[in-house]
């Protein structure tokens, strides 16, 4: 990570990792934000409530602070018990309270270890309990008091960093479980924390925390709304235009919000994040990771080539000669309820049109049997790829490898002249997607 002091250093981002909890951000505001006169870019207040007033800084001379491991499990609110087998892990709490002074940043953190390791987050839950809202407020507060005490002095930086990590996990926290203005206050401070020091391990930190706010949330909204998904796009792309050498992370979040978007139908999106990819990190596992999904959804517009296989009935189909008509492509599996559903509503379309068009399935089944018995029961007479191999069925399919084709059923649609016209098509949209893009009518 850039700018930032070794992790030996510090017992609380350990324990926080430990505890499975969110390496977050810091939520900074410039003094002088929304005030008349001179600001200096240099001096922060914290943001923790609509209600707080603006905290005037102070710098703080603290001796270095001391450094041990162990892992810590909580019992109640107030005390954490250490066990043997946790020693070697995790900061010691006990006895460590009386080396520092009530108040000092080193208290103070002491302090949020134990309240954050009460909080006891379960991340699948849908709302937090009022114990846990409560908690995570303090954990703000805490958070804020370090900051002030430690901004402005670069020999505690490390304390800054920690107070950092908690105040935007907390921040985070709160907002995906519905409280907007914790996102908002996150969002102030990422930009904050960039116009500070672009390279700084908070300024990474934080634009991560908003990364994983907004993936979060796209993630609840996949089948409901776009918004959040073209959202989390945007930042994982902004995420890796401000920090290039954060190529582990931008790598992550770029290909998880192209693979959102995909699921989607925002192709033109997932393209741009997954360009983003090649472009910036030609390097990196990401690059071949995401090149199957970038072949898939730079498609439409191009000619479809690298297409054909062995067929079912033993024969054998390439690209060239499923030229000359408008070509259904359906991957497809004899398990898919879907496809069992959508498949009398595509015949039907395609029996109105005669022979004006042609179809051919693509099967990820792995049983030959189970093919056999599903094209006996619907009476399927398209051609079907499906490789004798048992290596090359299922999923490891290679058109299905080759396109990153996860999702089953999946449709696309190939004019006469071989150009793709979409790699994701609805069922129910085959006759309109025929006529009015391709001009074939009844």
């Amino acid at each position: 990570m850039a700018d930032f002091a070794p992790i030996h250093t510090s017992y609380l981002l350990r324990f926080r990792q430990v505890c499975h909890l969110t390496v977050a951000g810091l939520g900074l505001c410039a003094i002088g934000c929304g005030q008349s006169g001179e600001s200096d870019p240099n001096a922060f207040h914290a943001v923790s409530r609509p209600e707080d007033e603006i905290v005037e800084l102070e710098v703080v001379d603290l001796e270095e602070v001391p450094v041990q491991t162990a892992e810590a499990s909580v019992s109640s609110e107030s005390e954490i018990v250490l066990t043997s087998a946790e020693a070697e892990m995790q900061p010691a709490t006990k006895g460590v309270t009386s080396k520092w002074a009530e108040g000092t940043p080193e208290w103070l953190l002491l302090e949020l270890t134990k309240l954050n390791a009460s909080i006891a987050l379960d991340r699948a839950q849908d709302q937090l309990t009022p114990k846990q809202h409560r908690a995570l407020h303090e954990v703000i507060d805490l958070a804020t008091e370090v900051i002030a005490k430690t901004h402005q002095d670069a020999s505690r930086e490390q304390l800054f960093n920690n107070a950092v990590d908690y105040l935007a996990d907390a921040r985070m926290q709160l907002a995906i479980h519905g409280d907007q203005q914790q996102g908002d206050y996150l969002s102030q401070e990422a930009d904050a924390l960039f116009d500070r020091d672009p390279t700084s391990f908070a300024a990474v930190e934080s634009a991560t925390s908003l990364l994983q706010l907004t993936q979060s949330q796209a993630e609840k909204s996949l089948s409901a709304d776009s918004k959040w998904v073209l959202g989390y796009a945007r930042q994982a792309r902004l995420f890796a235009e401000k920090f290039p050498l954060e190529s582990g992370r931008a790598g992550v979040h770029l290909l998880a919000a192209a693979r959102n978007c995909d699921q989607v139908g925002q192709m033109d999106a997932a393209a741009e994040c997954l360009a983003v990819i090649q472009d910036r990190f030609p390097e990196s596992p990401f690059a071949e990771q995401s090149a199957p999904l970038a072949r898939r959804v730079s498609l439409p517009g191009q000619p479809l080539v690298e297409f054909g296989g062995s067929t079912f009935d033993g024969g054998f189909l390439t690209a060239a000669e499923l030229r000359g008509k408008p070509l259904l492509i359906a991957f497809w599996s004899s398990q898919s309820q879907q496809f069992r559903a959508d498949l009398p509503v595509l015949e039907d379309c395609l029996r109105s049109l005669g022979t004006s068009v042609t179809a051919v399935g693509v099967n990820l089944d792995r049983d030959d049997q189970a093919v056999q018995s599903f094209l006996d029961e619907t009476g399927n007479t398209w051609k079907h790829i499906f490789f004798s191999s048992p290596g090359q069925r299922g999923e490891h399919n290679p058109l299905a490898t080759y396109y990153a084709v996860r999702d089953i059923p999946t449709y696309w649609l190939v004019d006469a002249d071989g150009t793709v016209r979409t790699v994701n098509l609805q069922a129910a949209d085959l006759r309109r997607e025929l006529e009015r893009t391709l001009g074939v009518t009844q």
